[in-house]
């Protein structure tokens, strides 16, 4: 989302999370939703308020407010539930997390999988350092943080800096960005990221990685799919043809099935 609309997007979103209905959905996920809604006063206009908030779950798992964009983040995890129906059944699950960002796709999965490993790479060190807190707040033993990107080779790469979005930092800005904010990332392959797990192998792979998805799923053989039996991505429309990703998905043996934002890839015995 480019930084000149992300300002009225915000106020349409605020709207939405007035209605009851939306009250009543955030009930459902915290102890006490009217600190969803002081932080969502608080941290509307970039800046005005630093200190950090946080938002109690009903489960006890705590989440540190520190930007604006964290609270969409929860509700999509949280609130609408976006990734449940993307876990597998089984009850202990190695997850590979790119594009980990704050934690919290991690913090879920510890609720729905608690015996599941989860290995996260976020490159960008702000999230990491939130990333961080989530785990230790959280007391989340089997998340593995890795201030790392992904990408289909390994190498340094620039980190383009969205000044308003903590989930819109990206290897590939669009030509009419005026983003002049980078950070040196490094990048690992996909394949040494595999080699890196105990089992070689991960249960689900979450891509959600401002447009790296692409070069990843490109850099993942026949051989490599086969240890991967489910793949989770959040597509990024703007930077390259989501028909070329799900092809090559469909050529590497998965089948797949879009709901929402989503893209889930199973792998066909």
């Amino acid at each position: 989302m480019e930084p000149d609309v992300l300002g009225s997007w915000r106020l349409s979103w605020c709207i939405k999370q007035l209605r009851l209905s939306q009250f009543r959905r955030h009930s459902k996920a915290l102890k006490n939703p009217w600190h969803f809604y002081i932080a969502m006063a608080l941290k509307l206009i970039p800046r005005t308020y630093p200190r950090r908030c946080l938002l109690q779950l009903v489960d006890g798992s705590r989440i540190c407010v520190e930007e604006f964009m964290t609270l969409f983040i929860y509700e999509e995890i949280f609130v609408d539930r976006c990734y449940d129906w993307t876990l597998p059944p089984n009850e202990t699950l190695s997850v590979l997390d790119i594009g980990a960002n704050t934690g919290l796709f991690a913090l879920r999965v510890a609720q729905l999988r608690p015996g599941s490993t989860v290995t996260c790479y976020e490159p960008m060190p702000g999230n990491f350092r939130q990333l961080l807190e989530t785990i230790e707040l959280n007391h989340l033993r089997n998340a593995t943080p890795m201030m790392k990107g992904v990408g289909g080779v390994s190498r340094r790469e620039r980190l383009y800096v969205h000044p308003r979005n903590i989930g819109g930092h990206t290897i590939l800005p669009a030509a009419d960005w005026n983003w002049n904010h980078y950070v040196d990332i490094e990048l690992v392959s996909m394949a040494a990221v595999l080699a890196e797990l105990p089992s070689a192998r991960c249960d689900l792979l979450k891509l959600d990685c401002e447009g790296a998805e692409k070069e990843i799923i490109d850099a993942i053989t026949p051989k490599l799919a086969h240890r991967i039996p489910r793949i989770v991505l959040e597509p990024s429309a703007g930077s390259y043809d989501i028909s070329t990703v799900l092809n090559k998905l469909s050529d590497l043996g998965y089948s797949y099935t879009r709901r929402g934002s989503l893209v889930l890839a199973e792998l066909q015995a």
